[in-house]
């Protein structure tokens, strides 16, 4: 059986992998990050910790975002 630690550890490396891709968007090493997962548990709002706590802006959109209008923001 799984502890909590254990638990808490495996989200924590996951959060820290989230932040160091966002991270690299940001500062333009990549072009960009798929993140997806069950809706709830916290993606949009580490991404966007990330990008605050990087003093680095950002435009908010929905999930139905066409490519034409990613060139439009």
């Amino acid at each position: 059986m799984t502890t909590d630690q254990e638990l808490l550890a495996s989200l924590e490396a996951k959060c820290v992998l989230v932040k160091d891709r966002v991270k690299g968007c940001a500062m333009g090493f990549t072009p960009g990050l798929y993140l997806w997962g069950t809706g709830g548990v916290g993606k949009s709002w580490l991404v966007e910790k990330t990008l605050q706590d990087m003093r680095t802006p950002y435009v908010l959109t929905n999930s139905r975002l066409t490519g034409k209008g990613m060139f439009e923001l």
